[in-house]
């Protein structure tokens, strides 16, 4: 079991909360947990919560400090010192964290007031941080730390996991220590694996604590039930009396169904999380090979996105691309697909974010204006008539001069089974309507790079 802090946020009563990541090859994270350190009180200054507070500040700077210099790091112990009774957690930097890389240090003090402070491997702190302020200014630490010369330190970690890892949490303490080996080198099919399965395992754990959460309990229920029985005694008192009956004794039998037909597809998720989860400890192995790896994508039903295949004609992609490249005002550029087929190969692989242009009823070219060229990350009126000019110009109505343009994200675009090349799904978008001149075609065209 590793134990990791991800996000940090900071809290408006004096305090630093870490999202934690508890791995293990046999427990699963059913939960979100957060690590609270309090540098306003000394009795509990170290929690583990199972709800994130509301009195966080979202642009907090001892957090962003923090997340800086500890972007990603692992719990190596917690310490509690004899006399002064100070705290000092033992983290290591990174996901990899090797057992002979070094410690730093995030040290709470008991002094009046507490203050906590980020200390690096070299004994220099970073940061300050209490009720009296945040402090960055680098500092020398003449004191001696943790593990160093006092042996008075020691180890509360089993203590503050005892109720989040239970009967793991000494496990966890021991393993944190342990050196890690060196991981083999990732191949390319074996990382994009990881993600898939780490992206499906994320969302399926949502869906399972999202249908947990509307499942009617047995309690509620008998509630209900309670409730529409006492209806029934006393409806000669109530105004209307048998339609609120009906409606009760409805609520008890609507959520009676519910329940029974939701706890078959809770099972039904729980399994498929321990499956993936048991996928992807496999994927983090160190000795798995690529035939292992394309069994497991084919069990979860993944597939890993190659490169484009190649372009029509047996050309070679390096001579040939599948469109054309204009400049347009302010170093924008726009890509004209060549053909139908070019058209697919354009918009499949365009970003979710860019723009995509196509002549209004007819057919034509797909014209993507990717928002990576945009200055600023803006569509222009003039980008936007020079694209809508290219896409007319270049399907059937180019002699009419003018004419009606889509114009949407290629988010909202969808290619569904079965449809014939060039076309697509557009799910949400807008029209302009543009005119131009031979002189403004021809100004366009002669940017062609």
């Amino acid at each position: 079991m590793f134990v990791e802090l991800g996000r940090c946020w900071q809290g408006k009563s004096c305090y630093l909360l870490w999202e934690l990541s508890l791995r293990s090859a046999t427990r699963v994270q059913s939960q979100k947990l957060y690590l609270k350190v309090d540098c306003s009180q000394a009795a509990r200054a170290v929690q583990v919560l199972r709800a994130k507070p509301l009195d966080l500040i979202p642009q907090g700077g001892v957090a962003s400090l923090v997340r800086r210099h500890l972007p990603r790091c692992q719990i190596h112990d917690i310490l509690r010192g004899g006399e002064s009774a100070a705290l000092c957690l033992l983290v290591k930097r990174g996901r990899e964290s090797g057992g002979e890389s070094p410690c730093w240090y995030l040290l709470l003090d008991q002094h009046k007031p507490p203050a906590l402070q980020l200390i690096d491997s070299t004994g220099t702190s970073l940061v300050r941080f209490g009720q009296r302020g945040t402090f960055s200014k680098r500092k020398s630490i003449t004191e001696p730390l943790p593990l160093q010369t006092d042996t008075s330190w020691r180890s509360i970690f089993a203590e503050v996991f005892a109720e989040a890892l239970g009967g793991e949490a000494n496990l966890a303490a021991e393993e944190s220590r342990k050196p890690r080996e060196e991981p083999l080198p990732v191949t390319g099919l074996k990382s994009a694996a990881r993600k898939l399965v780490s992206r499906r395992l994320k969302t399926l754990s949502a869906a399972l604590r999202k249908e947990e959460k509307l499942l009617p309990s047995e309690a509620s229920i008998a509630g209900l039930a309670q409730q529409a029985l006492r209806l029934q005694e006393f409806v000669y008192l109530l105004k209307e009396g048998g339609e609120k009956i009906a409606a009760a004794f409805s609520a008890v039998k609507k959520a009676k169904k519910q329940r029974l037909l939701a706890l078959p597809r809770l099972d039904k998720l729980r399994e498929q999380q321990r499956e993936l989860t048991q996928g992807l400890e496999i994927l983090r192995g160190q000795t798995v090979e690529d035939i292992q790896v394309q069994a497991l994508l084919t069990k979860f039903r993944l597939k890993v996105e190659r490169s484009p295949p190649p372009l029509p004609g047996g050309q070679a992609e390096e001579s040939r691309t599948p469109y054309r490249r204009y400049r347009l005002e302010d170093g924008a550029e726009a890509l004209v697909g060549k053909s139908a087929r070019d058209n697919d190969l354009l918009s499949k692989y365009a970003r979710a974010n860019d723009w995509w242009f196509h002549a209004l009823g007819s057919e034509g070219s797909h014209v993507i204006v990717p928002f990576k060229s945009l200055l600023g990350g803006q569509l222009s009126l003039a980008n936007k008539k020079q694209a809508a000019i290219l896409a007319l110009h270049n399907s059937r109505l180019r002699t009419n001069y003018g004419g009606e343009v889509y114009m949407t994200r290629r988010q909202h675009l969808r290619k569904r089974a079965g449809m014939p090349p060039g076309k697509w799904e557009l799910l949400k978008s807008e029209s302009l309507y543009v005119t131009y001149n031979e002189e403004e075609l021809k100004q366009l065209l002669d940017r062609f790079c």
